[in-house]
């Protein structure tokens, strides 16, 4: 016994050196700053659960849609019955709705989303019109309005590079096009992102066809004050099998 108890001490301590030998190659992670409760506040300052998605980690998915991205977040689902057609489920909060974006406000730039009757056609925006997300689960959403899944905030941020385009391909007669301008003097700095994108789907009926222009405008009226115009133009039409029977 006595030689077995030693043994499990010799085992226990060594663990407790790997672990510190381990401890001293680790890096630190950049802080989150969240919106949440327009303060930009730190993320481990804020009672609330809030996840975030910066730009870097939606590009590590393909660019055509949010749904992988998203997808990534704890409590948070996101489906799409046909192209163009999302479902959005915070904590279970579309457990009696078969369809669409329930129980949960969505803001686009500071600009409410979600219709006052409680719709959101998320499908007006192409995933070129999102740099940033931020979702508050629960509850603590109810800043942004009555809501019992919580709030989606979605952002477009500046460019990494003045110009950018895109363009693919794919099955399904996929193809999709992404043009992105940015410039500025002085105090002021513009966007003008445009993105098409069209697909015959995987099932008969549900194709998608989208195109989006959008404008955005920063100007600074002083050194804590900041002006932004944000404009949206969305040509969308899309297919839906699922109301379609065998006649």
């Amino acid at each position: 016994m006595t030689s077995s108890r030693f043994t499990l001490l010799l085992i226990v301590c060594f663990s407790a050196i790997s672990l510190s030998a381990q401890d001293t190659l680790a890096t630190d992670l950049q802080e989150v700053t969240v919106q949440a409760y327009r303060s930009g506040s730190s993320a481990k300052r804020v009672a609330a659960a809030v996840a975030t998605l910066d730009q870097q980690a939606i590009a590590n998915f393909p660019g055509n849609d949010l749904l992988p991205a998203m997808n990534t977040i704890a409590g948070v689902r996101f489906e799409q019955r046909a192209p163009g057609s999302y479902r959005v489920s915070v904590r279970g909060s579309t457990l009696r709705s078969p369809f669409g974006v329930r129980n949960l406000k969505v803001y686009w730039n500071g600009i409410p989303f979600t219709e006052p009757g409680g719709d959101t056609q998320l499908n007006f925006l192409d995933a070129g019109n999102v740099d940033r997300t931020e979702v508050i689960k629960g509850p603590a959403g109810s800043l942004y309005g009555a809501s019992t899944a919580g709030t989606l905030l979605l952002s477009t941020d500046t460019l990494s590079n003045r110009v950018s385009t895109e363009i693919n391909g794919g099955s399904y007669g996929f193809f999709r096009a992404l043009a992105q301008v940015q410039g500025g003097k002085g105090n002021r700095t513009h966007q003008l992102r445009y993105a098409a994108q069209r697909t015959d789907g995987y099932r008969d009926h549900s194709g998608l066809f989208r195109q989006t222009v959008e404008l955005a405008q920063h100007f600074m009226a002083g050194k804590n004050r900041k002006l932004r115009l944000s404009a949206l133009y969305t040509d969308l039409s899309y297919d839906l099998p699922g109301g379609l029977n065998a006649e």
